[in-house]
């Protein structure tokens, strides 16, 4: 057993012993309180007010039952309770962890999408030809079966022109371009996708959940 006096310092090694943790956790904490004393390379001592110090970070962040306190139990009734009262310990703050994980995991989860799609409108100028959007969107298919899907789903007519309910979300614009044919001129129409098309395009397509 190790004394601790004001003249005496021991090695971050036998600290760990005394106080019943990891090197690691003596080393961690010490750098916290002391930077200036942990230095690599060369082995530090330190004296009992950082020990103490030292000691008291451990208790307060992590609530330790350390090895020295049960072994200073004076009947095996008390060192059972110090025991149970850890292991309650351990396994509230395990479960703590486990759903602050699980909340980060769902955060993470919603805020890719948002990422990716942001990606998308940064690759797209003003709007996109319909082949393109399918590229984009990783669709596995081109222009000629998204038109067709897209009129079965009742947001293209026949001619593949958007109902204007679509046109005014402003998720698709209609490019007219007259074309002298014979002695007639006819207006051809081609209808290209918008940015905020681009997003809304994914959730209708079960491509990816972005919010509105």
């Amino acid at each position: 057993m190790y004394e601790l006096t004001a003249e005496k310092t021991m090695t971050v090694r036998e600290a760990a012993d005394v106080l019943g943790v990891s090197p690691e956790t003596v080393r961690a904490n010490g750098k916290y309180l002391f930077p200036d004393l942990f230095i690599n390379g060369v082995t530090t001592y330190l004296n009992e007010a950082q020990v103490t110090a030292i000691k008291q970070r451990i208790q307060g962040h992590h609530n330790l039952q350390s090895t020295l306190e049960v072994k200073n139990a004076t009947t095996d009734l008390e060192a059972a309770e110090m025991l149970l009262k850890s292991a309650y310990h351990f396994k509230a703050r395990f479960e703590q962890e486990r759903q602050s994980r699980i909340e980060a995991e769902r955060k993470l989860a919603v805020a890719e999408p948002k990422a990716a799609f942001a990606d998308l409108a940064m690759q797209s100028k003003d709007v996109l030809s319909m082949n393109d959007a399918a590229k984009i969107l990783k669709l596995g298919y081109g222009n000629i079966t998204l038109f067709k899907k897209l009129r079965d789903m009742k947001i293209l007519m026949q001619d593949n022109v958007p109902y204007q309910d679509y046109i005014s979300r402003g998720y698709f614009v209609v490019d007219e371009t007259p074309l002298l044919i014979g002695d007639t001129i006819q207006i051809k129409k081609v209808t290209r996708v918008t940015q905020k098309g681009i997003e809304w395009l994914a959730r209708s397509l079960g491509k990816a959940e972005v919010p509105a």
